[in-house]
């Protein structure tokens, strides 16, 4: 048991190694269902048999591209198994933010934002807008 707590004091102590691989702006961009500025609200994160979940609502404010209503609430949904430690999809840090959501649509009408790219701030809106005019002239 003893050996036990020091192996995992060390593993405490590590530094994430694990990095994100980066994926260019536009990349994301055209493959987003949805695009939104909005506020992250209501965070809420929990912990079922090995899996981190969490959720939250974005409070919509203006809507770039996609099905979405300005003052609505779009579910953002998210969840990593609980043994990785990095890298990581969560949002908490993002919460009370306003910010660029470039969104997946889930299921049961849910978003997601499973990348840390996936929220921008708002000075990008229009590197973002440029993307999504681009984008357009492609459908």
């Amino acid at each position: 048991m003893k050996r036990f707590l020091v192996a995992a004091l060390f593993l405490l102590q590590l530094p994430c190694l694990a990095k994100w691989a980066v994926v260019p702006i536009e990349k994301l961009v055209n493959q987003s269902d949805v695009v939104v500025i909005g506020t992250l609200e209501g965070v809420k994160e929990w912990t079922i048999k090995g899996t981190d979940y969490g959720q939250g609502d974005i409070v919509v404010a203006e809507v770039l591209w996609g099905e979405a209503t300005a003052n609505a609430k779009l579910r953002l949904v998210w969840q990593t198994n609980s043994r990785i430690l990095c890298p990581r999809v969560e949002h908490l840090g993002n919460a009370k933010q306003k910010g660029i959501w470039l969104l997946t649509r889930g299921e049961k009408g849910q978003v997601r934002a499973d990348y840390p790219g996936r929220f921008v701030s708002f000075e990008q809106k229009a590197e973002i807008m440029n993307l999504l005019s681009a984008k357009k002239k492609k459908t």
